[in-house]
């Protein structure tokens, strides 16, 4: 078929790993697989209510929020881990919003052993700002990250304004026998 917007879903996904963040936390699941992890703080542990790295209200839906950087020269984030074992492929997509300034920047990373290395699938570098009505869709093909130990994570970059960042929402991960 033609896909017709399908965003990715549908009849090509055996499975799914999924988080919409409509229960305004980090045990968030809308698929049809678990997490293996809730989401995961990275430089940060103040939960999904605050700080720089939390679940915040976007044009009037629910979206993870990765702003600012305010841990020295690392940045801040969030990550969660499935397990894809067994499966051929593993396509990841989201919607995001960006908000970033001049020297801003997000990064989204794959790990296929459990966070101890990490692997850059894309930066988003600014300046760049998308309109609340105007959701940016990405889409990476994962397969070679299948293990057991899959994790996603996004994290900040280290010279992010105060309030600048991105919203992300609506992840999932598309798995195919």
């Amino acid at each position: 078929g033609s896909g017709g917007g399908s965003g990715g879903s549908g009849a090509s996904c055996a499975s799914t790993v999924a988080d919409n963040f409509e229960s305004d936390d980090y045990s968030g699941s809308s698929g049809t697989l678990p997490w293996s992890t809730d989401w995961l703080e990275v430089n940060e542990s103040d939960g999904p209510g605050g700080g720089d790295v939390k679940v915040a209200s976007h044009a009037g839906d629910l979206a993870a929020l990765l702003k600012d950087n305010g841990f020295g020269n690392s940045g801040e984030g969030l990550e969660r881990e499935s397990d894809l074992a067994g499966y051929a492929s593993a396509t990841l997509t989201y919607s995001y919003w960006r908000n970033l300034g001049n020297n801003d920047s997000v990064a989204v990373q794959v790990s296929s052993d459990g966070g101890a290395n990490w692997i850059e699938l894309d930066l988003y570098a600014g300046p760049a700002t998308d309109a609340d009505a105007d959701p940016q869709s990405a889409n990476y093909d994962i397969t070679a990250y299948i293990s057991p130990d899959t994790r996603i994570r996004f994290m900040t970059g280290t010279s992010n304004g105060n309030n600048d960042g991105m919203y992300i929402d609506d992840i999932q991960i598309c798995v195919t026998d």
